[in-house]
C-alpha cells in the first residue's frame, strides 16, 4: 500500500486535489501509481507555468488604442490626451474627448468584424455622440511595430512633454493589462485608414433596443458586428484618423 503526505498543513485543501487527479487517473486509466503521480504532476506545472499575459486579441486592442492617443496627442497635447484615454479606467468607451466619446476596435480580420461586449459599449452616453473608429492591422515583418515598440514611443513622446505624464502612461498601460516583461515578437502595421462611423448609424445592441422588462433578465452579451463594406459619415468625424500609424 502507498502513502502520500504533505509536511505543509497549509496546504492540505490543494494537496488533497492533487490527490483527486492521482486517483482519477489509477481509477478511470488504470495507471498504476508512480505513472498516475508523475503525469498529474507534469500536467499541473505545465498548466501553471504557461506564461499569464494579455492575450493577442487585447494586445492588438491596446495596440490600436496606442495609435489612437498619439493621434489625440498630436491635436491637444499629452496632458489632455492621457485625460481623454479613460478605456483603461474600465470606463464603458475608449476615449472621452471634448465633445463626443470614441470607441476604437482593432483586428487583424480582412473583413471589419469586431467583438462587441456587452449593450453599453455601442450605446450613446446621454448628451454627447459616440463615434466608432474600425482599426485592420496586418503582419508588418521588419517594418512592423510590436506592443512593445509602441508602449515605448508613446511614454517617451508623452515624457518629452513632462516626465511625470511618462510615467501616467506606465500606469495606463498596467490598467490596460500590458506587461512590458511579457515575450511577444508579432509585429503589425495598419492595412488601410480607420474607417470612422457614429455609432447610431451601425448595427448593434443597446438596452433601448430590447422589450420592456426584458434588460434586468439579460445579464451578459457578448456579439460581432461586420462594418465590412459601410460608408463612412459625411460630417466629419470627433478626430482626424486618416493615415494613421502605429507608434
Amino acid at each position: 500500500m502507498a502513502r502520500l503526505t504533505t509536511p505543509e498543513p497549509d496546504l492540505l485543501r490543494d494537496f488533497h486535489d492533487l490527490l483527486l487527479a492521482v486517483a482519477d487517473r489509477i481509477v478511470v486509466d488504470g495507471q498504476d501509481l508512480d505513472h498516475a503521480f508523475d503525469e498529474t504532476v507534469h500536467g499541473w506545472s505545465a498548466l501553471l507555468g504557461r506564461p499569464r499575459g494579455m492575450s493577442l486579441q487585447k494586445r492588438i486592442g491596446l495596440h490600436g488604442e496606442l495609435a489612437v492617443l498619439g493621434r489625440v496627442a498630436q491635436l491637444v497635447g499629452w496632458q489632455a490626451a492621457l485625460d481623454s484615454w479613460v478605456g483603461p479606467a474600465g470606463e464603458e468607451h475608449d476615449f472621452a474627448l471634448g465633445e463626443a466619446d470614441l470607441e476604437i476596435k482593432t483586428t487583424t480580420s480582412e473583413l471589419r468584424s469586431h467583438t462587441i461586449h456587452g449593450l453599453g459599449q455601442l450605446a450613446e452616453t446621454p448628451g454627447r455622440p459616440l463615434w466608432f473608429a474600425s482599426l485592420r492591422l496586418t503582419r508588418g515583418g521588419v517594418g512592423g511595430r510590436t506592443l512593445g515598440d509602441s508602449a515605448k514611443a508613446t511614454r517617451d513622446a508623452a515624457a518629452a512633454e513632462n516626465i511625470a505624464l511618462g510615467r501616467r502612461v506606465d500606469r495606463l498601460l498596467a490598467a490596460a493589462g500590458w506587461d512590458p516583461d511579457q515575450t511577444e515578437d508579432e509585429r503589425w502595421t495598419p492595412r488601410d485608414s480607420p474607417l470612422m462611423l457614429r455609432a447610431s448609424d451601425m448595427p448593434r445592441l443597446t438596452a433601448e433596443g430590447l422589450p420592456g422588462g426584458s434588460v434586468g433578465r439579460i445579464g451578459h452579451v457578448t456579439y460581432v458586428v461586420d462594418v465590412t463594406g459601410l460608408r463612412p459619415d459625411e460630417h466629419p468625424p470627433i478626430v482626424d484618423l486618416s493615415d494613421l500609424a502605429l507608434p
